[in-house]
């Protein structure tokens, strides 16, 4: 068995395609790398002091003018117009309170503002939003688990660092944007004609004339696609972290990421639609560090991959399977009834963070779309 895995590894490494797709791969993840790092660069413009002065100062004026403009449905309820003005007065106060720590920023010839007030600062801020009552209590869960991801970077003094440039973040972003689409569709090209690709004159006699099962020869070329497949994408993956860590540093091997969470119907609430809105489970969601995390990715794509290479490999199942996984992936997020389909096509889960996190329980609608139920689909 082992000679005949040897051998189709050979082949497989001996094809053009085999090439083409790899340096297609590596371009694409080029690409990625090249947006993220042109995304960071925007962020940094954009968070520089002056321009978060000129946006504060505009959300300032807002504020002001919604007080002096009150609503007359709010005018008529005493406890509505006090809450409502509480709120304001406190936003304002909050921005005015951004607006001056920026201010002596520049004066004391910083970039940006001490990333530990600015943390305090967006606490304060988070906990006075949810003593508004009139945000959903759905909404609150997510306020709090947010509140509690800051009160631990600053009780750990660890810098936030969620939409930073460096090798940690950039696998993540990597592993969720070739997930969608990209990479069923390469698998799926680079594993096409393993099996019919045999059936040629030279190779089929000597295939014939074998004592070797036709189950073993299918297996072998099975576990060599995978094996390859696996090899060649972690590999790529792997390399461009190392890159991108050397370049802009990998960031906080104990940076904290929420995993986990669990969902269940509010049945003492209706949506217009006329369901249960979901809400969290108290106390489901687990903290793991960053490195925890990009293992558990790296795990599931591993599985994602051994999915993808199960499609027959012939040049019609190959353009039936990406026209396939293509609609399937577009027409789940158009369609609102196939949401209760997608959760059973393993296709939903090439993303693999709303997995990890617990929020495909919320995109698909529904509370038993656990780690564990996508785990299940994937080897099905």
């Amino acid at each position: 068995m082992m000679i005949l895995i040897k051998n189709e590894m050979i082949k497989l490494f001996r094809r053009k395609k085999t090439y083409i797709v790899l340096i297609a791969f590596i371009l694409l993840t080029a690409a990625i790398c090249y947006g993220s790092f042109k995304m960071d660069e925007n962020r940094k413009k954009y968070n520089n002091p002056e321009f978060k002065i000129k946006n504060l100062q505009e959300s300032l004026n807002y504020m002001k003018r919604d007080k002096e403009n009150v609503p007359q449905s709010i005018k008529d309820d005493a406890n509505a117009l006090e809450q409502y003005n509480k709120n304001i007065d406190a936003n304002i106060e909050r921005t005015e309170n951004e607006i001056n720590a920026l201010k002596d920023a520049i004066a004391s010839g910083s970039k940006e503002i001490d990333w530990r007030t600015q943390l305090k600062n967006e606490i304060s801020a988070g906990e006075e939003q949810l003593k508004n009552s009139n945000i959903p209590d759905r909404y609150k869960a997510q306020q709090k688990l947010e509140l509690s991801k800051k009160n631990y970077l600053l009780n750990n003094d660890i810098k936030p660092a969620d939409e930073e440039f460096n090798g940690f973040n950039f696998v993540i972003t990597l592993i969720r944007q070739l997930g969608s689409i990209f990479l069923a569709v390469g698998v799926i090209v680079f594993s096409t004609d393993i099996v019919s690709g045999e059936c040629t004159p030279p190779t089929l006699k000597f295939l014939l004339i074998q004592p070797v099962s036709r189950t073993k020869v299918l297996l072998s070329k099975f576990i060599s696609v995978v094996i390859s497949a696996i090899v060649l994408i972690i590999s790529v993956e792997l390399l461009f972290m190392v890159i991108v860590g050397l370049w802009k540093g990998f960031g906080n091997a104990n940076y904290p990421m929420f995993v986990d969470t669990l969902y269940q119907f509010d049945l003492s609430k209706v949506e217009g639609s006329g369901v249960h809105p979901l809400i969290q489970v108290a106390g489901s969601t687990h903290i793991i560090t960053i490195s925890q995390y990009l293992i558990r990715m790296f795990l599931l794509q591993i599985l994602y991959i051994i999915a993808c290479t199960s499609f027959k490999s012939s040049m019609v199942s190959m353009g039936l399977s990406i026209v396939a996984v293509i609609a399937l992936t577009v027409l789940v997020q158009g369609i609102p009834g196939l949401l209760k389909v997608a959760p059973f096509m393993f296709t939903s889960y090439g993303e693999i963070t709303p997995l990890i996190d617990g929020t495909a329980a919320g995109a698909f609608q529904n509370p038993s779309i656990t780690y564990t139920f996508g785990i299940t689909v994937l080897i099905i």
